[in-house]
């Protein structure tokens, strides 16, 4: 009869070492792909409101548009399906060479959820969706999202009632304290209003933002005397990449036939006819430790969830108030740590490594393990119940058990096969010479 340790010795000598070390684990999640995209994931439910058929995606017809607002979307859209706004779409590398704005790239062909302008005729408030998920015997939680947004957004205060450019994620765990991990709004604490930012188009340039402002007046007193108010010039206006000369207000305009062309141009103004504006007051993505600022490339961003517990429900809410504002987010995504009180070893979940764990991992022997199914015994969660896993169960035997039977000896093996013989698990032998 052997202990523990000397199970371990057998192990060492068949090339097998002992121990185990947990790392964070994709538990659930939604690409709304149905699982094609993202780890196989779907969610135990989701609801959008207002739907506008937004849970079936385009499929060639943009479903999520709000019915008097064909250009106003809330719902999964789908790569660059026809029906959505020319300027989210970014087709300067394969439809329209001449396209200078866009978030959704030719590259990008699976599913996403878009807002754009929701607040319009057929809304008012918040759009909203809602997923939960399974996150039984997990702790350590943490979501993921994919972000992306383009257009000068509006601030808007997370602690008023007065929202004009704003979402953010919340989660609840079996009904619990909800939780706000992630906000996405412009961040006053980052001097947002200094903040120009460019939009990196597929075919490799940079995009220009078109605005009808502009006044002949105001603009010959720009020329003349420099900056005035809130008026800066581009940050293009450089005297570089076929700019003629810096800071004098005028760009190259990469839609002219003639390259030579100049348009004004600068940062931002209040007038009424054509000008191309730069960029400004970008969306953060803010969580408890970063604010990671968004534009047109997609970004993961990742944060704490504080509970644990069975059934995870994550809320969304936002809001999008104005044209040539997109916001797009994917692949959400829940990851998690086994919670402690699983034992690596602990096939049947009573809180104790003992024979009984042996008895369920040699009769599962040589099949494949169930990703997180433990209860078969596949510990390390590779798909596969083998040696690997008997190691884990000898490193962790006795757990849970008290001193008696921790120091009890378990049936004598000189091999796999031996342990199962000892303990009359012929299932063992049988799978493996199957």
């Amino acid at each position: 009869m052997f202990k523990t340790s000397q199970l371990i010795a057998i192990l060492a000598v068949c090339g097998v070492a002992a121990g185990f070390s947990q790392a964070s684990t994709p538990i659930a999640g939604v690409d709304f792909d149905g699982g094609t995209t993202n780890g196989g994931f779907t969610p135990l439910t989701q609801v959008f409101t207002p739907d506008n058929n937004a849970n079936l995606g385009f499929g060639g017809d943009p479903s999520p548009r709000f019915p008097d607002s064909p250009f106003d979307l809330f719902g999964i859209a789908q790569g660059q399906s026809s029906g959505l706004p020319f300027d989210l779409v970014d087709q300067s590398a394969g439809a329209f060479l001449p396209d200078v704005q866009g978030i959704i790239e030719t590259t990008k062909t699976d599913n996403y959820v878009v807002l754009a302008d929701t607040e319009n005729n057929d809304n008012s408030g918040f759009v909203t969706a809602q997923w939960t998920f399974d996150v039984s015997g997990y702790e350590n939680l943490q979501i993921s999202v994919d972000f992306a947004a383009m257009g000068r957004f509006s601030a808007s205060d997370p602690g008023m009632s007065d929202f004009e450019d704003y979402a953010d994620f919340r989660t609840t765990i079996d009904g619990g304290t909800q939780e706000t991990p992630i906000q996405v709004f412009i961040d006053e604490s980052q001097d947002d209003a200094d903040i120009l930012y460019d939009i990196d188009l597929e075919s490799g340039s940079t995009s220009e933002f078109f605005f009808d402002f502009f006044d002949e007046g105001d603009w010959n007193d720009l020329i003349a005397f420099g900056p005035i108010g809130s008026i800066g010039y581009h940050p293009d206006d450089n005297g570089l990449d076929g700019d003629d000369v810096a800071q004098d207000g005028f760009i190259p305009e990469p839609l002219l036939s003639n390259p030579s062309n100049e348009t004004r141009a600068y940062a931002d103004g209040g007038f009424e006819d054509q000008e191309i504006a730069a960029y400004r007051d970008p969306l953060f993505a803010v969580t408890s430790g970063t604010s990671t600022q968004l534009d047109d490339e997609f970004v993961t961003v990742t944060a704490d969830i504080a509970d644990t517990g069975n059934t995870l429900t994550l809320d969304f809410r936002g809001i999008i108030n104005g044209s040539d504002q997109f916001f797009v987010f994917d692949n959400i995504l829940i990851t998690g740590d086994l919670i402690s009180s699983l034992v690596p070893g602990d096939a049947n979940g009573d809180g104790q490594v003992d024979t009984s764990d042996l008895a369920i991992l040699a009769a599962n022997f040589g099949g494949m393990g169930v990703i997180g199914g433990i209860s078969i015994g596949d510990f390390n969660e590779d798909g596969n119940i083998d040696t690997s896993d008997l190691a884990i169960l000898a490193a962790n035997f006795g757990f849970g058990t008290g001193p008696v039977v921790a120091n009890a000896a378990i049936p004598e093996p000189a091999s796999l096969a031996l342990v199962a013989a000892g303990m009359g698990l012929a299932g063992l032998r049988r799978r493996r010479s199957a």
